[in-house]
């Protein structure tokens, strides 16, 4: 059983270094001409010249389409109820800069020293799943600290691996934590905007009820079940009732 064991962390250690090489090879076809390529050491020497308390994050491309950016840090729509867009989806062509300030890095690669977590907190078990790493960005920047992208280093995700398989848990994190992630971080001057756009999707959702015959209605559940908890102060883990 123990050689069984190694023999099948053998082929999948070999199985990742194909995949890894795949897609290597994949991002250097794809890559624009004339633009240098981007290399991880690059993220470890420009951290190494910020200021301890700094987050640092970065560029983080979709891990089945070389090039195509899925996040390079974002700014918060209080009106929408989630993170802006920015560039994802887009060709990589240079449009995230070095040393940029964001107000929130994605949780998929976040890099910074103990002295963040001596400052800020450890991630928030309130939160426990979704919004978690927005959470200890805002509190970051509380800190008097920044959130930076180093756009000459480069990670791949693969989005969607999990929760993709859970709609009624997507939605209810996504709900429950950013009202609560509103609630802490959002300015004085944009919460109108967040009851605004939270009364807004309450009725988006029911009218999709009424009259969308294709609804996810467990998409629609867990938004609401997530309105609810937040209501009630429920924080965690979910836990149906």
């Amino acid at each position: 059983l123990v050689l069984y064991a190694v023999q099948l962390e053998q082929q999948a250690r070999s199985q990742n270094a194909q995949a890894a090489a795949q897609a290597q090879a994949r991002l250097l076809d794809a890559w624009p001409a004339g633009s240098p390529l981007p290399e991880a050491e690059n993220l470890v020497r420009f951290s190494q010249a910020l200021p301890d308390g700094a987050i640092v994050g970065p560029k983080v491309y979709f891990s089945d389409k070389p090039g195509i950016i899925n996040s390079c840090g974002t700014q918060i729509n209080w009106l929408k109820l989630r993170p802006e867009k920015g560039y994802c989806g887009q060709l990589d062509t240079g449009q995230c800069k070095d040393g940029q300030d964001v107000s929130v890095i994605p949780g998929s690669a976040l890099f910074f020293s103990r002295k963040v977590l001596l400052n800020t907190g450890l991630f928030n078990e309130d939160f426990f799943l979704i919004h978690e790493d927005a959470d200890i960005c805002f509190r970051n920047l509380k800190t008097g600290s920044k959130n930076i992208i180093c756009a000459d280093a480069v990670v791949y995700h693969k989005t969607q691996k999990t929760l993709s398989r859970y709609p009624l848990l997507t939605a209810y994190y996504s709900a429950r934590n950013f009202l609560y992630l509103a609630e802490r971080h959002a300015p004085w001057a944009q919460k109108p905007a967040v009851l605004a756009g939270l009364l807004l999707r309450c009725a988006q959702h029911m009218l999709k009820l009424v009259f969308s015959p294709t609804v996810d209605r467990q998409d629609v559940k867990g938004f609401f079940l997530g309105v609810r908890d937040y209501l009630m102060r429920r924080k965690g883990p979910y836990r149906e009732i």
